[in-house]
């Protein structure tokens, strides 16, 4: 994969790359991108409701399921901001927990125009 953005790990991108062959990486990749993406969008709101209602299990249950889905596709800065938020244990509103979710909408719209980027030919 050319021009990954540097929250992206090369490496895992390899792995999969050298597990499912080159032939089909592209269009495998493209896909589990695509759905990754549209996810991310539901998770946010899912953030957004759970600090809304001030439900701190629901918030670290959307932490733990994006930080899975993302340490799997090597998107590991994600994944420790993930990591953060699943561990949080104090109140909300929280200038903490708004920080790192506006960290995460600004990664994923980074990835966001990586994917197009990548997969425009396709």
């Amino acid at each position: 994969m050319k021009n990954l953005p540097d929250f992206i790990s090369e490496d895992q991108i390899n792995n999969i790359i050298d597990s499912v062959g080159e032939d089909i990486a592209h269009e495998l990749l493209k896909e589990v991108f695509a759905v990754y993406s549209e996810d991310a969008l539901v998770i946010m709101k899912r953030f957004e409701d759970s600090i809304h209602d001030k439900d701190l299990q629901e918030f670290h249950k959307v932490a733990h399921h994006l930080k899975g889905a993302s340490s799997n596709l090597g998107l590991n800065e994600i994944a420790a901001l993930c990591q953060f938020l699943e561990k949080y244990t104090g109140a909300f509103p929280s200038s903490e927990i708004t920080t790192s979710i506006q960290d995460l909408t600004l990664k994923f719209d980074a990835l966001n125009v990586w994917i197009a980027e990548a997969f425009n030919n396709s």
